[in-house]
């Protein structure tokens, strides 16, 4: 899902790491609400209230550094 309305939920999952790495999670925009997985693999991106039209990046760090980034599109 590359655009997220107010009130919608975009669903974000990592492939190819090893079980039981430590994944961290962070949004560039604190409207954002991150809910992660028991895992840490995946994680649910909550767009509770969003005023106007911007752009966030949801990004996935391990103990390695940066695994994965995506951008999203966030739109009243």
């Amino acid at each position: 899902k590359r655009v997220l309305r107010s009130g919608e939920i975009a669903y974000l999952h990592l492939r190819g790491l090893e079980e039981g790495m430590f994944v961290g999670w962070q949004a560039s925009d604190r409207s954002l609400k991150l809910t992660v997985d028991e895992d840490g693999m995946g994680c649910r991106v909550y767009a509770e209230s969003i005023k106007g039209n911007s752009r966030a990046v949801i990004s996935a760090y391990t103990e390695y550094g940066l695994e994965a980034a995506v951008e999203i599109e966030l739109n009243e």
